[in-house]
């Protein structure tokens, strides 16, 4: 049974992080829900928070105060950290992410070493943002 990293900003797209968290519950796997939101209170309980996501990266969320960029740029810097750490330590085996910007830490090199890692977004993406050399992700049961 493989673990698969769900990320994302649970403010804004919990129920969607969550049902994709279910559908791979539903082949047999686990989902690690990982919250990378930064504007409100997730709308589901992720199994790693923000917080935690955070000061992998030696940053403290509520030091940024009001400034959502400060905010998101700490989110684009310490999710590849916990990302790669988690794989290291063998707790996840993959990674998907559903949204924009806040899954391009997808693309860092830290994760080259997830076996796939994948991208959904309903959003349009400069070329700079589009993911390479990202797998198919394959879930069986």
């Amino acid at each position: 049974m493989a673990t698969i990293a769900v990320l994302g900003a649970l403010d804004t797209n919990g129920v969607e992080h969550q049902f994709v968290a279910d559908c791979i519950s539903r082949h047999g796997h686990q989902a690690l829900l990982i919250d990378v939101g930064t504007q409100g209170a997730p709308q589901v309980n992720p199994h790693i928070s923000r917080e935690a996501v955070v000061k992998v990266a030696e940053l403290d969320l509520a030091s940024m105060g009001d400034d959502p960029a400060r905010a998101q740029d700490a989110m684009r810097t310490a999710a590849p950290i916990i990302l790669s750490t988690l794989f290291r330590q063998e707790k996840i085996q993959g990674v998907i992410s559903l949204g924009g910007g806040v899954a391009l830490p997808l693309q860092h090199p830290e994760c080259a070493r997830c076996p796939w890692a994948f991208q959904s977004s309903s959003s349009p993406h400069s070329p700079t943002e589009t993911p390479h050399n990202t797998p198919e992700p394959k879930i069986s049961s």
